[in-house]
Order: structure tokens, then sequence, then C-alpha cells
């Protein structure tokens, strides 16, 4: 299956997107972009798939996933009519390129082992 390039709408003179999203269920779009993204899933449970790997996921979860990297979350089962709920789902997702501090920060040894992370994340 073909991953959908999604356009991520950094606001003007933002550095970041920042995104509370409650919702009923997570709308499993298998999809890229060329920025990070750093997501906390605060309620909800099912699979995630990022990139060749499957595995679960549930309330407290924290995920890093690199740039260019496919990636969807999929609930277990979609809620019945009468359980649907607003705030069923709830994530926050931080989205942001990789030279979002400047390119010369990452060099620094202090961001050494974020710089490690971040290759990590692809």
């Amino acid at each position: 299956m073909q991953a959908a390039l999604e356009n991520v709408p950094i606001p003007k003179g933002s550095s970041l997107r920042y995104l509370w999203a409650p919702g009923e269920q997570f709308v499993p779009v298998w999809h890229f972009h060329s920025e990070c993204e750093l997501m906390l899933v605060e309620r909800s449970r099912g699979l995630r798939f990022i990139g060749d790997c499957i595995e679960p996921f549930q309330e407290g979860d924290l995920v890093l996933v690199g740039p260019n990297l496919p990636h969807a979350w999929m609930n277990h089962e979609a809620p019945a009519p009468r359980e649907i709920r607003y705030n069923a789902t709830v994530s926050i997702l931080i989205q942001f390129r990789t030279d979002f501090l400047g390119s010369t920060l990452w060099k620094s040894p202090e961001f050494s082992p974020i710089r490690g992370l971040l290759q990590l994340s692809r």
C-alpha cells in the first residue's frame, strides 16, 4: 500500500505545530510527512503502524516518528453508535522540522543525545 504525502501546516510565526486532538477514534490513514512527529496518547488503545513495525498502543504511550516515515494509528474496534463520544480518543501531537531550532544547534555536544534520538526515529 502506498503511503499518502501529508502537508503539515506549520502556523506563520511558529516553529512547530501543536495539536490537542480529541475525537471518536483515530482515522487510520497510512501517511508520511517531512516533519518529525511526537505523539502522546492520552486516551485510546489499538495498533500503531510505523514503517514495517506493528505494535499495540495504549494510554500514556509517547512516540517519536522520524521524517518521511510512513505511519498510522488504528483503534481495535469502532465504537458502537450509542458509545460515540467526542473525547473517546485524545492525543497530543507536536510536529516540527529537524531544523526548527537552527542547523548549528544539533552540532553542539549538548544536543548529541537528541541528535542520536532523531537519527533512530528514522
